[in-house]
């Protein structure tokens, strides 16, 4: 009588080779999902900034009163023993339609209740959120500086009430315009000091005319 070998246990190499592959693939959708969350998350956050400037230009021209806008990027410290900012944008309207220049305590004045502050959270110690924040603002100097909205829709620095130029440039240059850099888990950057993605661009003109950059 001829007898059949049993079978040994344990996978064959095809049926390894396999199993490594669904487990790549679905390790890989995981991480896709992951980014796509992460994407979303930072639009929306980046939605949030420039509807804070669009709401403070409308208030701006139906008050006709000038509206500060004083952002704070991640890791600012903030006033009054607040804590250290993942990323902060407060409103504060003043007496009348020209931006108070030079030294300037916007806490003065308190917020105002017509804009809600956009708050992405603070932090003490080490940052451990995952989650959006305000990376960056460009020309950098607008950080102490701020942004002033006029009643005729203009954004300028509050500082000096000039066009917001890029930090190191003449009087003389054009006038740029500013950069918020909204990104997932700031700051991460590259060797060259890049920021890494997800991140997005606010753009905030001369003109008034804040846009996502795409």
């Amino acid at each position: 009588m001829t007898h059949t070998s049993p079978t040994p246990p344990g996978f064959t190499l095809t049926e390894l080779v396999i199993t490594l592959a669904v487990i790549g693939v679905l390790i890989w959708i995981g991480a896709a999902a992951l980014r796509t969350d992460e994407l979303a998350e930072t639009r929306e956050a980046a939605v949030e900034v420039t509807d804070m400037f669009r709401r403070a230009r409308y208030l701006a021209s139906r008050l006709n009163n000038a509206v500060v806008l004083v952002v704070r990027p991640y890791s600012a410290q903030l006033p009054g023993g607040g804590g250290i900012t993942r990323g902060r944008i407060e409103a504060y309207i003043q007496a009348g339609s020209t931006c108070p220049s030079g030294d300037w305590n916007p806490t003065d004045l308190g917020l105002t209740p017509d804009l809600t502050p956009v708050d992405f959270g603070t932090f003490a110690g080490a940052d451990l959120s995952s989650a959006p924040g305000i990376a960056r603002i460009e020309p950098t100097d607008l950080a102490t500086d701020h942004f002033c909205v006029r009643p005729n829709g203009r954004i300028l620095n509050r500082f000096d009430n000039a066009p917001i130029r890029p930090t190191g440039t003449a009087s003389t240059d054009l006038a740029g315009k500013a950069t918020i850099w909204v990104q997932y888990s700031p700051i991460r950057v590259d060797p060259s000091q890049n920021l890494v993605v997800p991140y997005m661009a606010i753009e905030i003109p001369y003109n008034g005319l804040v846009r996502i950059a795409q």
